[in-house]
């Protein structure tokens, strides 16, 4: 492969951040136009919290994770320790499982509750193109790593089992 590298860094990430960022705002919009489609006025306090914390906890694994790849990507390695062993795509992971459910539970309406499902179906169409370049820049390494390693949900027992 060339020392051209696609997409960056990140690999897809930008967008579908880009694309569920969208969908966030067109939500509010819809909430805020359409009453009828929220739930209530605001969320309870306690969900508002759970909300802050949420997001709060994908803000932590974005910052563990850039500094676990930007050295790496720079260097040609291929990161598979830290939050990678449990999880291929760990900022990916993080912004389905955290960070969309905290901002459905802000959005307090019923169409915004399918967020992290929207987040999902991109992340699962996305990542295909994104592993493709990774499996031709590592070749058997990358391989290896992807039968040993989730892709987004991490599992709950023997996770992190590295060779």
């Amino acid at each position: 492969m060339s020392g051209r590298r696609p997409w960056g860094v990140w690999g897809v990430g930008p967008r579908i951040v880009i694309a569920t960022v969208g969908c966030f705002v067109l939500l509010l919009a819809l909430g805020a136009t359409f009453p009828a489609l929220r739930i209530g006025e605001r969320p309870p306090v306690a969900l508002a919290t759970l909300a802050g914390i949420l997001m709060a906890a994908a803000v932590v694994v974005w910052i563990v994770v850039i500094r676990e790849v930007r050295p790496a990507y720079f260097a040609g390695r291929l990161v598979t320790g830290g939050l990678f062993a449990h999880v291929r795509n760990p900022i990916y992971s993080a912004f389905i499982f955290l960070e969309c459910p905290g901002l459905a539970l802000l959005l307090w309406s019923w169409p915004g509750l399918a967020l992290p499902l929207v987040a999902y179906a991109a992340y699962r169409r996305w990542i295909p193109l994104e592993e493709a370049r990774l499996q031709q820049r590592f070749g058997a390494e990358y391989a290896a790593y992807r039968r040993r390693v989730p892709a987004l949900v991490p599992r709950l027992r023997g996770a992190g089992r590295t060779r």
